[in-house]
C-alpha cells in the first residue's frame, strides 16, 4: 500500500507529514514509502492496476445485481444487494481516487513525462464527476421503495451508464500509465 507520508505541492492536501525534497526543502509531489524513500515508478503501477483489479470486481458485481430477476413483486433483496455493493464502489471509488491522485500515479506520471499533464489533469478532472455521480445514485437507491420496479430500472440504467462511463476513464488510465512509465527508454513504447 501507499503511504500517506507526504503532501501534494499542488492541491495543498496532506494526507499525513511532508516529506522534504532533496532539492530544497519543498514538499515532494512524488508517492513515498513511510521510510521518507520516494516509491519506484512500477510500484506505484503495479498498486494503481491492483486497485483497478478490485475495482473491476465491484463494477462486475454490480452488473451482476442488475441483471438479477427477482421473482413477485418484492425487489427488497435485489435492493438491498445493489444497494450495498453500490455503497462498495462509492468507498472504492473514493480509496482508489485519492491514492491515483494523492498518493499514486498521477504525480509521478507528471514527474516522469511532463508530456502527459494535459492527460493527468483531464483524468483527474472525471473524478470529481464521478464521485458526484456515484454519490447521487447511492442517495437514489436509498429512497426507492421495495415495490418500485420502475424507479429501480431507471437508477439500474443510470448506474450502468456510470459504470461504463468508469471502465472508458480506467481504460484511458491504464494508457497513461503504460505511456508513462512501461515505455522503452528509447522513447517510443
Amino acid at each position: 500500500m501507499f503511504s500517506n507520508s507526504y503532501r501534494d505541492s499542488a492541491s495543498g492536501r496532506s494526507s499525513g507529514h511532508s516529506v522534504e525534497d532533496q532539492r530544497g526543502g519543498q514538499p515532494s509531489t512524488s508517492a513515498v514509502l513511510e521510510e521518507g524513500a520516494p516509491m519506484n515508478q512500477r510500484d506505484i503501477a503495479q498498486q494503481t492496476l491492483l486497485e483497478q483489479n478490485l475495482l473491476t470486481n465491484i463494477t462486475q458485481a454490480i452488473r451482476t445485481t442488475i441483471a438479477w430477476e427477482p421473482r413477485g413483486t418484492d425487489l427488497g433483496g435485489k435492493l438491498r444487494s445493489l444497494r450495498f455493493i453500490t455503497a462498495s464502489l462509492e468507498r472504492h471509488l473514493d480509496h482508489l481516487m485519492d491514492l491515483e491522485e494523492y498518493d499514486g500515479y498521477m504525480s509521478a506520471a507528471q514527474e516522469s513525462s511532463p508530456n502527459l499533464a494535459e492527460k493527468i489533469t483531464a483524468l483527474r478532472d472525471e473524478h470529481e464527476h464521478f464521485r458526484d455521480g456515484v454519490h447521487r445514485l447511492v442517495a437514489k437507491l436509498d429512497r426507492i421503495d421495495n415495490d418500485d420496479r420502475t424507479g429501480l430500472e431507471k437508477v439500474c440504467v443510470e448506474v450502468g451508464d456510470l459504470l461504463s462511463r468508469i471502465d472508458e476513464h480506467t481504460r484511458r488510465e491504464a494508457d497513461l500509465l503504460q505511456e508513462a512509465f512501461l515505455r522503452d527508454e528509447g522513447g517510443e513504447g
